[in-house]
């Protein structure tokens, strides 16, 4: 499928993801993205699930949130729609259970809101291991990320911790 090439010059590259902490469960991650995402390690993580509060305080911890909040020639982003792909990326992943680490980068932001550019998924391995499951559990994920539902991927947290450590 070819897509129209995005063009927002003035948006800044973040990145936002979802993880399994060994210790502490699911987390979400956020800060500033791009290519050099590592070199400039400008990121915060947070215990899901998060709410538009908890969302706030996870970007207010970075030094990218000056920069967002409108700098010289540049407008504020439209914060509340950065809040809100931070939640709904937090709800994703409390119901979908199969997905191990999801990172959006870049996620630009600007002031006409959020776009994901590019998505990574990691699903974790079914107990069969059939390539038919595995299909099924990627097509119930990218349902439910293409669409912002999560109804798809219902699937208990419970059932998360055996699976992730086989993958």
């Amino acid at each position: 499928m070819v897509q129209p090439m995005i063009q927002r010059p003035r948006a800044y590259e973040l990145i936002a993801g979802i993880a399994v902490d060994a210790t502490f469960g699911p987390i979400a991650l956020f800060g500033q993205g791009g290519t050099a995402v590592e070199v400039i390690a400008d990121t915060a993580v947070a215990l899901l699930p998060l709410n538009r509060a908890l969302a706030s305080d996870l970007v207010s911890r970075k030094r990218i949130q000056k920069l967002l909040d409108g700098f010289r020639d540049r407008k504020p982003i439209k914060r509340p729609a950065l809040e809100l792909a931070l939640v709904q990326l937090s709800q994703l992943a409390v119901d979908c259970a199969k997905i191990v680490e999801l990172d959006i980068n870049p996620l630009l932001a600007d002031k006409q809101g959020v776009i994901a550019l590019d998505v990574r998924v990691r699903i974790a391995p079914t107990s069969g291991g059939s390539a038919g499951e595995a299909n099924a559990a990627a097509s119930a994920v990218a349902s439910a990320i293409s669409s912002r539902s999560t109804r798809q991927c219902q699937s208990p947290r419970s059932h998360l911790q055996s699976r992730v450590q086989r993958s």
